[in-house]
């Protein structure tokens, strides 16, 4: 068998409000899960603005490069098929991407005193041994991070653009925008392994988002219950 190369992700990208440390393992299992797992952290700079609540929320594309379509999920999953987003020609939008979150458990509201639904990663997977929230005031910054293990044993192609934003102020710091494709399961074969970082979010992200709230019928959604 001929080599192929697999590298994993490493490093710091940094943008004006701050920068992501990346580190990311190429997992190659064959005929098993292959996949990146490892964790993805952001520390806010001294200049940006102050937040006491600054959360990872991640948005994802699922290709099934078997079937040239999007993953489709069954089950207590299921509910994610229904957000994703849906590309009109000339609009900028990609298709596919909906928020990185466990749809098993999560409901929509049904009544306005309800809680907003949480798009938030660690809402559904804290990890805490390997990640946690952050925060900054002034020139006190702690960092935000998430750990995650996506991968499948399939021949798939995964999207992410994770977002570092203050969740009491819904101000977004940056964006890292990141993938890979399992191009060969059966070898463990995980290739175009790729992270950059942005200052704001894409209008794919917002419009994932917004497909989040809307679904969920979240406050602020035109389909948020009034009563």
């Amino acid at each position: 068998m001929a080599p192929h190369i697999q590298r994993d992700l490493k490093g710091k990208h940094s943008v004006r409000d701050g920068h992501f440390d990346v580190n990311l393992k190429t997992e190659s299992h064959p005929g098993a899960k292959n996949g990146m797992s490892g964790t993805i952290k952001f520390t806010a700079s001294d200049k940006a603005p102050d937040s006491k609540n600054i959360r990872l929320l991640q948005v994802v594309r699922d290709q099934n490069l078997e079937t040239g379509k999007e993953y489709q999920w069954t089950g207590d999953e299921a509910d994610r098929n229904k957000m994703m987003t849906k590309a009109t020609k000339g609009s900028g939008f990609r298709s596919g991407f909906f928020v990185d979150h466990s749809a098993a458990l999560a409901n929509p509201r049904t009544s306005k005193a309800d809680p907003a639904v949480s798009p938030y990663y660690r809402d559904y997977w804290p990890n805490a041994a390997s990640s946690q929230d952050g925060s900054k005031q002034g020139k006190t910054v702690k960092e935000a991070s998430l750990w995650d293990y996506p991968g499948s044993s399939g021949k798939r192609r995964f999207t992410f653009e994770t977002a570092a934003k203050g969740a009491d102020t819904g101000y977004i710091f940056a964006t890292l925008q990141w993938g890979f494709t399992i191009s060969d399961p059966a070898k463990g074969k995980v290739t175009n392994e790729h992270a950059k970082a942005y200052r704001g979010p894409s209008r794919t992200f917002v419009r994932a988002v917004s497909a989040f709230n809307e679904f969920y019928k979240n406050p602020g959604a035109s389909t948020a219950p009034t009563k």
